[in-house]
């Protein structure tokens, strides 16, 4: 019966939630319809400017894309154009920003980060840096960047990307960020019984690996991430976490450790020095686990475990959330 338990077991790598490559075709799917839609709009003059400016944004971007398409098959002098067009984009940009900061500053506000070019010349260096402390990048962004001044506890530190649960965190609010413009302009319409819009629906869902279909038209109440929206953000979360985990999320090697840690530190009724001292298996230690939450009479493992673990995203989100958004 152990080792039939043992092999139910996946670690992390394996979940099907590290490909971003079909996000970011839906990604370029999108930002085509939006072109389309905004050529249409030149005709009216109060939509001319923005229309003009996605245009020329889309052809940029899709010359970039080729090039970069071209360098990975090997193309050295994709590879070279590719590295002059983006050195070049990040001087303007520099340029632009230091004599209109005016402008930059609030794009800068709610960025969590910002080109800059790397030289080996020690005075550009710091010209970039002045430069990103001047237009004050991340200030109110919604990922939290920014560890709060004087303060060195561990709850105001950066959030680190080299935790098991904050990766996989930034990966599906990365994949929801692909998602959502679709949800949202899909859903209106569907709601209104839009022929057309569902086939659209099945077409996008088709493009996506299913954990992420399933949950695509949620994305579209989702807004953005903000302190009063995370507990959207955290049931979307966990619900493409179960369909990854075919349903079983407790069943990730490394969700299990965290679980238990987290449940050292939050249930009095659990022992941590003998953990500690006379504990020396996994197996132990999640037997001890099992009476610490009730044992036979009380929550099973696996909902204990499912229970910690929706806790530790939560207090992800809070982490990561900018505290100036409101």
């Amino acid at each position: 019966m152990k080792e039939r338990s043992e092999r139910t077991l996946v670690h992390l790598r394996d979940l099907p939630i590290w490909d971003r490559a079909p996000f970011e075709k839906l990604g370029r799917e999108y930002r085509s319809l939006r072109d389309y839609l905004a050529a249409k709009k030149l005709s009216e003059p109060q939509a001319h400017d923005d229309a003009a400016v996605r245009l020329v944004a889309s052809g940029v971007e899709d010359g970039l894309e080729r090039l970069y398409g071209m360098a990975l098959q090997g193309n050295a002098e994709a590879a070279l154009a590719l590295v002059l067009r983006v050195e070049r984009g990040v001087v303007l940009l520099k340029e632009a920003a230091s004599k209109r900061p005016e402008i930059f500053r609030d794009i800068a506000h709610g960025q969590s980060c910002w080109p800059i070019l790397y030289s080996d010349h020690p005075e550009e260096r710091e010209q970039f840096a002045a430069l990103i402390q001047r237009l004050e990048v991340g200030k109110t962004a919604e990922i939290n960047t920014m560890k709060p001044p004087g303060k060195d506890s561990a709850r105001t530190r950066r959030w680190s990307q080299k935790e098991d649960a904050t990766r996989v965190v930034v990966q599906l609010i990365g994949q929801i960020g692909f998602m959502q413009p679709w949800a949202e302009l899909l859903k209106p319409l569907l709601d209104d019984g839009d022929g057309t819009a569902k086939e659209i629906l099945e077409h996008v869902r088709g493009e996506l690996p299913a954990y992420a279909g399933k949950t695509l038209l949620e994305c579209a109440d989702l807004g953005d991430l903000r302190p009063h929206s995370i507990g959207r953000y955290v049931e979307v979360i966990w619900k493409m976490l179960c369909h990854a985990c075919a349903g079983h999320p407790e069943r990730v090697v490394e969700f299990r450790k965290l679980a238990v840690r987290g449940a050292q530190r939050n249930w009095h009724s659990f022992d941590l020095y003998r953990v500690r001292n006379n504990m020396k298996t996994t197996a132990e230690v999640l037997a001890r686990l099992r009476v610490a939450v009730g044992g036979g009479n009380g929550p099973t493992l696996e909902r204990a475990i499912r229970t910690e673990l929706k806790k530790i995203i939560r207090i992800r989100l809070e982490s990561m959330v900018n505290p100036a958004q409101s």
